[in-house]
């Protein structure tokens, strides 16, 4: 199990290199995390499917074999109280709780990588529109190429870690 950790979901724009680097790291992080536990939860939703009908059956044969005749209903309620089911229901909420922050997780990820493109993109056209490389008509792709090639330039300088996730 992971924290969810706000500094990772937010962007600072004044360390706007390292959330470029950091970004896809902290979503595969994310992802794959949620990934395993919606595996869990589902294991878990499977279990409980499982022990509630080997109970079931268990009620009933107990109820037959003490010549008790038993409704559905009396089934389903004597299966509620049964401390196995109780801890499984316990077991899946925690479970999927926990799953819902990290979807939202991955889902701020998503978002934050869309306010790096946009940060970049704002950055890269106000330093070429000072230093005069090119004019407000300059493509998108020349752009992309100039984030690329400082990207590159920045990553040499930086001591990248990946202990450090």
């Amino acid at each position: 199990m992971i924290e969810v950790r706000p500094e990772h979901l937010t962007l600072d724009r004044n360390h706007l290199e390292q959330a470029v680097l950091m970004q896809a790291s902290w979503y595969d992080l994310y992802a794959t995390e949620c990934a395993k536990q919606q595996n869990k939860v589902d294991r878990l939703r499977n279990e409980l499917e499982y022990k509630s009908a080997q109970l079931k059956i268990q009620i009933r044969a107990n109820a037959d074999a003490a010549k008790v005749k038993m409704t559905q209903d009396q089934v389903d309620c004597a299966l509620i109280v049964e401390p196995e089911i109780k801890l499984l229901k316990d077991q899946i909420l925690d479970a999927e709780e926990y799953l819902g922050q990290l979807k939202a997780a991955v889902t701020a990820m998503t978002h934050k990588r869309d306010s790096i493109d946009n940060e970049v993109r704002i950055v890269t056209t106000k330093a070429n529109l000072i230093s005069g490389d090119c004019d407000p008509e300059t493509k998108f792709a020349a752009q992309c190429a100039a984030v690329e090639k400082a990207t590159q330039t920045s990553m040499s300088k930086i001591n990248f870690s990946p202990h450090l996730l």
